[in-house]
């Protein structure tokens, strides 16, 4: 996958014809993809749903692209707050994930 689309990934895994071929590397590798995305992993605790939901009301009235990027930039923001508090997934630690170039 050039791009890591954990939803994609997610479809991929689920379709039909992938369970007609099973395949145990591939299948290791979609998992892997959807796991380091976070898909599955519960939801954001009450405070980091807040300050996103916070972020998101103050970029609405911006232009799009800045609000996405102000959003996007925040999330990011969060998203660091969940993994250094060890909290993005239980029983899955977080790991590196190669990024497409």
């Amino acid at each position: 996958m050039a791009r890591l689309d954990a939803y994609a990934a997610r479809e991929v895994l689920h379709h039909p014809a992938t369970r007609t071929a099973p395949s145990t590397d591939r299948d290791d590798a979609l998992n892997a993809v959807i796991t380091a995305a976070g898909l599955g992993a519960g939801v954001l605790p009450g405070g980091h749903r807040q300050s996103l939901s916070d972020a998101v009301a103050v970029a609405l009235p911006l232009p799009l692209a800045l609000a996405l990027a102000l959003a996007l930039a925040l999330a990011e923001t969060e998203l660091g707050h969940l993994l250094q508090d060890g909290k993005a997934a239980p029983d899955n630690p977080p790991e590196e994930v190669p990024q497409p170039t």
